[in-house]
């Protein structure tokens, strides 16, 4: 009817707020007068005294099967257009079947469906029952719409500015009010109530619906999300809440496929990654956003962190150092990059620049070397090498121990010394250092002697953590030397394998 209405905007809000007012001092005033009328057990007896009370009794039941008609007819009309409307927007079960109409526009099937179920609760109880089920559900959609409102108001977005300006006690008081008449009304089909609409919710959720009118939870979210960045950024940082953050830059997302298990065993369950790509613009087309989703779909649908950052028309060594200064700046940085080591030669190259241009900023490196015959192996061992006095032991303790707890994996914590004499005393740290960072009573303490290289070709392992060595050029020796894929880590300073 708002069609006909000569100012709908206005209208529909005066009208409204008019019946709610009569409606209200109606009601008080009938309260009042039976009241006055006929005592409170009285009146909790007999919900028929009206006619007991009235001066002419067909006046009375004409009225009172106005007001059933009325009703009755509203919902019968009302009632199948709402589920036809849910139904075309894919909201509820069999939406094909129910969107169906006739030629003259009549939801026919929604129609029979919204009967058959009205007939059916009619028959199931009493209709004092009904009449509390109904408004449950009434005073739960009244009560929402006062939260939705509240929420809208205390976050402070600019496209919430109705006309009508109400002070935010107003939905508050409301969304308070309505909860406290459920509970007095039946406290036991409150909770019934509650239930099914979260069992709605968790249904709809999992539709993945779009809402072309907005949704109020992005709001909700970014708002708790700055609250949480401006008092996380205004306490000190300390080692201890330390968790994995990686940035991994790729050219392809096929390179990512790669090694998204990986990243995976080494971020979960509630780690970060940053998917970073670097395209010249003549290959813009050929990286499409959808395609990199894909990719990260394996991570989101674990539900961890990935995000993905997409630079267009640049070169990835003269631009990277520039991204990651820019990146370490924002809140939740990362505080590790993940490199692939390539065994194309101009790769390694561009490589080496890279690296050399990190090495001085505050975020750890990994370098992962899969081995192109034995890639990860069963991921059962690895093997943990604790170079005495290391710069780059915390990272990589740290790391190992991400991987042992998602791999299941043994631990082995290796080290050689070039002097016999020195094994004793080499055990000694190990076992000191491994009751300091509380590593797991299984891990294994293997002290060798002998030449390193030698011992890394013979010793097996699925995957082995080791330092960054001081040189580019010890980095291909060792990967030319290993059986197996190699992790080189180097520490940022902001971690602590003691905290």
């Amino acid at each position: 009817m708002s069609g006909e209405l000569k100012d709908p905007r206005k209208n529909i809000i005066h009208g409204t707020l008019a019946a709610v007012l009569i409606g209200f001092v109606v009601y008080v005033i009938l309260a009042y007068w039976f009241s006055r009328q006929a005592s409170s057990e009285v009146l909790l007896d007999n919900t028929a005294i009206i006619f007991n009370l009235s001066l002419w009794k067909p006046l009375t039941l004409a009225g009172i099967f106005g007001a059933i008609l009325s009703s009755s007819l509203s919902t019968l009309v009302g009632a199948p257009r709402i589920l036809a409307a849910l139904a075309e927007n894919k909201i509820i079960p069999f939406s094909k079947f129910l969107v169906q109409k006739t030629s003259s526009g009549e939801p026919r099937n929604a129609v029979v469906i919204s009967s058959l179920v009205t007939l059916s609760v009619l028959m199931i109880g009493s209709l004092d029952r009904v009449a509390e089920i109904l408004t449950l559900f009434f005073l739960t959609t009244y009560g929402i719409i006062n939260l939705a409102v509240f929420i809208e108001q205390a976050i402070g977005i600019v496209s919430f500015r109705p006309r009508l300006s109400f002070s935010i006690l107003v939905p508050v008081t409301g969304f308070l009010g309505c909860i406290a008449a459920m509970i007095l009304i039946n406290s036991y089909f409150t909770l019934i109530t509650f239930l099914v609409i979260i069992s709605i919710y968790y249904y709809l959720s999992r539709k993945h619906l779009v809402s072309p009118w907005g949704d109020v939870r992005g709001g909700v979210f970014t708002a708790l999300a700055e609250w949480a960045a401006q008092k996380a950024m205004s306490m000190p940082y300390h080692p201890r809440l330390w968790k994995p953050s990686v940035l991994v830059p790729v050219e392809t997302p096929d390179d990512f496929r790669r090694i998204s298990r990986f990243i995976r065993d080494l971020i979960f369950p509630s780690g970060r990654m940053y998917y970073l790509t670097i395209t010249k613009e003549e290959n813009e087309k050929e990286e499409k956003p959808e395609t990199i989703d894909e990719v990260l779909a394996c991570l989101k649908d674990q539900g961890l962190f990935a995000q993905k950052i997409v630079i267009s028309g640049g070169r990835f060594e003269a631009e990277f150092n520039y991204i990651i200064q820019s990146l370490l700046s924002t809140f939740l940085p990362p505080n590790t990059v993940l490199f692939t080591i390539s065994s194309d030669p101009e790769k390694q190259h561009k490589f080496k620049k890279v690296m050399e241009e990190v090495s001085g900023m505050e975020i750890g490196v990994m370098c992962l070397y899969l081995h192109p015959k034995y890639s990860l192996g069963q991921e059962k061992r690895i093997n943990l090498w604790l170079r005495d006095k290391s710069p780059n032991i915390n990272l990589s303790v740290l790391c190992a121990l991400q991987l042992k707890r998602n791999w299941s994996a043994n631990l082995h914590l290796m080290r050689v010394v070039d002097d016999p004499v020195k094994v004793k005393q080499a055990q000694a740290d190990i076992k000191r250092f491994k009751e300091l960072a509380r590593l797991p009573n299984s891990a294994e303490e293997n002290i060798t002697t002998g030449n390193f290289y030698e011992i890394l070709n013979e010793i097996p392992g699925d995957l082995s953590i080791l330092g960054m060595p001081e040189s580019y050029e010890q980095v291909l020796k060792i990967i030319e030397t290993a059986n197996h894929s190699i992790v080189f880590i180097k520490d940022s300073g902001l971690e602590s394998a003691l905290a």
